[in-house]
């Protein structure tokens, strides 16, 4: 007589395997459950304590201290504005550039006024009807057509007035503030 092969045995499950009860949704549950235990057993076997690997934290440190370092000098670098890295502080121009400033700037103020003695037929009462205001300068309407403005630089005065040359004013103060002269 032939005998029965023994079915393989199932370490972890001493009932019946699949295809042993004759039921079909019996069977397909065991053979679920079997296939659940072997996935299981397999990743208990990758995964346990030598498997894994320990996450270190030591490039977050390192981006976290780099970061605030960073911020730290940038900070530092705005409140004190060190010279090596902005630069030498800029001291107060010399007299001559600051008369050819102060020349140049009246001339320009003096053409807005004479464009609006034209545009309007008069001059304007102040500055500030123009739209301009130039710090320590003054205004003052002479007559119908002529105007001065007044100005100072370093106790000396000076004194734009509109009917006489402009070029006589300015002298070579563009040549000043251009750096070609000094």
């Amino acid at each position: 007589m032939a005998e029965k092969p023994t079915p393989p045995s199932n370490p972890i499950h001493s009932g019946p395997s699949a295809g042993q009860t004759g039921r079909p949704d019996v069977d397909r549950a065991l053979l679920l459950r079997d296939v659940m235990d072997h996935a299981v057993r397999i990743h208990k076997e990758t995964s346990g304590p030598f498997g894994e690997k320990k996450r270190s934290h030591a490039r977050t440190t390192t981006l976290a201290v780099v970061i605030v370092a960073v911020v730290a000098l940038c900070a530092y670098s705005w409140i004190a504005k060190p010279e090596f890295i902005w630069g030498p502080k800029p001291g107060p121009l010399p007299l001559a550039q600051q008369d050819a400033n102060l020349r140049f700037a009246m001339f320009l103020v003096a053409q807005r006024v004479e464009a609006h003695r034209l545009a309007q037929g008069a001059l304007p009462s102040s500055l500030e009807a123009i739209g301009e205001g130039l710090p320590g300068v003054t205004y003052t309407a002479v007559s119908e057509k002529v105007f001065e403005l007044r100005g100072s630089v370093n106790g000396q005065p000076v004194v734009y007035r509109s009917d006489a040359s402009a070029n006589a004013f300015l002298g070579n103060s563009t040549n000043i503030i251009q750096g070609i002269a000094r």
